[in-house]
């Protein structure tokens, strides 16, 4: 690997740079998450295309050069961004499906954990900056990384029906109506005044879409047109 700049290699001796966090040069991979978190923040405060690498830089104390080295140009940071958010969500997780735990189960445990991911500035990032456009390649990442949670929540419903803790239904319709709620905590919900944690938002929000809100199931008969009228 290429030697970091020079400018970047003193930041470790006097810790002025990276706003003050100091790393050893080694921990290029720390390095990077902290641009990445800096940047996220950039975006979601201002949105993606009114904020410039020098911003990002700026924040950091760190030379455009600085960050080229560690994330290259500003779509490419997005698409970090995008990964990032994903493995965060996704860690570990794998490790919770052991035992009997039911596909309902275990969505549960998915989708809390994503809901209080959409509140931090990883997710509220992505989540606000669904509709940037990007290079054709870039766009292509950013929607393998997204898909990856979506095909994960999918395939736990298609488990939940198989083993009859789900009742049967559109599991892809579902999904999507899943990510939608819990999708607008990214713009609601204020971690510094809030009255609850945000899992145990997402945790009553999931619970009460799997279960119902209804005491008995409502008559067909009363049922309204599912079309606007005619004007």
């Amino acid at each position: 690997m290429a030697r970091a700049p020079r400018k970047d290699r003193q930041a470790g001796a006097d810790g002025a740079r990276w706003a003050g966090e100091v790393f050893l040069d080694k921990e290029v991979e720390r390095k990077k998450q902290a641009i990445l978190r800096t940047a996220a923040a950039l975006f979601r405060e201002r949105g993606f295309e009114n904020t410039r690498l020098t911003d990002i830089a700026a924040a950091l104390q760190l030379t455009k050069p600085s960050l080229y080295y560690y994330v290259g140009n500003k779509e490419e940071i997005l698409v970090s961004i995008q990964r990032y958010g994903v493995e965060q969500i996704l860690k570990g997780f794998d490790e919770l499906d052991t035992g009997d735990r039911t596909g309902a189960e275990l969505l549960s445990l998915l989708l809390t954990r994503y809901g209080e991911w959409v509140t931090t500035e990883f997710g509220a990032c992505i989540v606000r900056l669904f509709d940037v456009k990007t290079s054709p390649e870039n766009a292509k990442n950013i929607y393998i990384a997204r898909n990856k949670v979506y095909e994960k929540v999918v395939a736990l419903l298609d488990r939940g029906v198989e083993d009859g803790s789900i009742k049967p239904c559109n599991t892809r319709m579902i999904s999507l109506a899943f990510f939608g709620m819990l999708n607008w905590m990214a713009y609601w919900y204020d971690r510094s005044r809030a009255r609850l944690p945000a899992a145990d938002v997402a945790a009553m929000y999931v619970d009460q879409f799997l279960n119902g809100i209804g005491s008995e199931p409502a008559p067909t008969a009363t049922r309204l047109s599912p079309t606007l009228p005619a004007k």
